[in-house]
């Protein structure tokens, strides 16, 4: 794929930025604990749910895509998934366990993709630490890559409030987490309408999480 608005990656002072430093010091443990302690029928079904939205064979963006397990399970069921993450380790490892998929070190605020290119963007786990505001610059680059009529799904912690904190996931390094409400969704992507939310009916990690469908 032509990277058509490449931009340098460098380190800043951003919360996201320090929360990438956090993915890059645990990669292996992180993606091990996330797999073994996370709901992993759940996310399947949510990205079963997904490609029931559209088209047979849709070329999809898997935004934050960590260690390229939700990319390899889009691709198994015959989507041309990319899958992009800000940190090095993660693209690195993403690679080792899938070498025959595309993975790219970018970030999600500065897509250097070119324009109306995806059926699909989808963010896992990967929203909840853009700073509440910094949504409308993540709308702008996500409604860009998307073709007409796409659809952004990604999930998001429900609750209210934003921060540094220790998670279950990595006890010892706090990362930046953001907490959302439909409302703050709404207020958050403005260009953007909700078509469909689903919660969790309980607790991942010791967070309440949702998915949110938008277009």
């Amino acid at each position: 794929m032509n990277l058509k608005r490449s931009k340098k990656i460098s380190d800043c002072e951003d919360p996201v930025w320090d929360t990438i430093k956090a993915y890059d010091t645990a990669t292996e443990d992180y993606c091990r604990k996330t797999l073994s302690s996370g709901d992993r029928d759940f996310q399947e079904k949510m990205m079963d749910r997904t490609l029931n939205m559209l088209p047979s064979e849709p070329q999809i963006l898997d935004l934050g895509c960590g260690d390229g397990r939700d990319a390899a399970y889009l691709t198994d069921r015959g989507a041309d998934t990319i899958g992009m993450d800000l940190s090095k380790e993660m693209v690195k490892l993403a690679r080792k366990k899938f070498p025959e998929l595309e993975f790219i070190r970018m970030d999600m605020r500065e897509l250097g993709l070119n324009k109306d290119h995806f059926d699909c963007v989808w963010a896992s786990a990967s929203v909840i630490h853009i700073p509440g505001e910094q949504l409308r610059e993540l709308e702008r680059e996500i409604i860009r890559v998307l073709k007409p009529g796409g659809i952004f799904a990604f999930s998001y912690k429900v609750g209210q409030g934003e921060g540094f904190e220790y998670g279950e996931s990595m006890k010892d390094k706090k990362r930046y987490f953001v907490y959302h409400t439909e409302k703050s969704i709404r207020n958050g992507f403005d260009e953007l309408e909700i078509i469909d939310v689903v919660e969790y009916p309980g607790n991942i990690l010791g967070s309440s999480f949702a998915y949110c469908w938008m277009k």
